[in-house]
């Protein structure tokens, strides 16, 4: 009995370790992703935490850009930025730089003039 207690311990044991090794392990608010690109005069960078799914695409050209992640779409038209094909705000038309930030169901859209704050999504 105390054999059998002794190897199911040494296997727990080697089962975590080779979790932690391969990076398999649980990790709370698991992995961060990010990815920038160009629209225009603006640079857009974004950083996804937890996300299944992530993809950033930007054209300069057109001064446009999508951020998908999850089942969720993040779209920059101009100044527009719709979310989901709804409107949620305008960028500052002097802003250089636009972040998004996601994590734990709260996107953060910073331009450098103001923050907008989406939760629950």
């Amino acid at each position: 009995m105390r054999m059998l207690r002794n190897a199911f311990g040494v296997v727990v044991v080697i089962l975590t370790i080779s979790l932690l090794l391969t990076g398999c392990a649980l990790q709370p608010g698991g992995h961060t992703q990010s990815a920038s690109g160009q629209l225009g005069s603006r640079q857009l960078s974004a950083t996804v935490t937890g996300a299944r799914d992530f993809s950033l695409r930007a054209d300069p050209a057109t001064n446009s850009g999508i951020v998908e992640f999850d089942t969720h779409r993040l779209v920059f038209e101009g100044d527009l930025v719709l979310l989901d094909g709804e409107e949620v705000t305008k960028l500052a038309s002097k802003s250089e730089k636009v972040d998004v930030h996601y994590k734990k169901g709260v996107l953060t859209i910073d331009d450098g003039v103001r923050r907008v704050r989406i939760t629950r999504l």
